[in-house]
């Protein structure tokens, strides 16, 4: 059977997902495409890329809310609130050795603004 990586796929991959998880993705998924007009979403198996010729953020859903994986390399990424966690050394799915923990609209805006610092990095 060929399994199609979709959107719907990554929604309905855990039927436990809290509805929460679900609009906290589309909120975030929405302001990601605000940032420019060329930005492609890519689904894989365990990631939803967002690209401008170069995957410049990756989500990943849990239950317990979104990871975003950042791409840029360690010593790149300028976040004052100190929220991200150094993946440079872990394996991990993404590309980037940065991750932010979203399990709430609390830090959304902040977390654009890291990942609008690698999009602006691949341009």
């Amino acid at each position: 059977e060929i399994i199609r990586y979709d959107e719907e796929y990554h929604l309905s991959k855990n039927k436990n997902r809290p509805d929460w998880v679900t609009e906290l993705y589309r909120k975030l998924k929405n302001r990601i495409l605000e940032l420019g007009d060329n930005i492609e979403i890519r689904f894989g198996k365990q990631t939803i890329g967002f690209s401008n010729n170069k995957v410049f953020s990756d989500l990943i859903l849990y239950n317990k809310g979104v990871g975003v994986v950042i791409n840029l390399k360690k010593g790149k990424l300028k976040d004052s609130l100190n929220l991200t966690e150094d993946l440079s050394d872990k394996g991990h799915w993404g590309s980037g050795d940065y991750r932010i923990w979203l399990k709430s609209e609390d830090n959304l805006e902040y977390t654009i603004s890291l990942i609008r610092q690698s999009y602006q990095n691949q341009l």
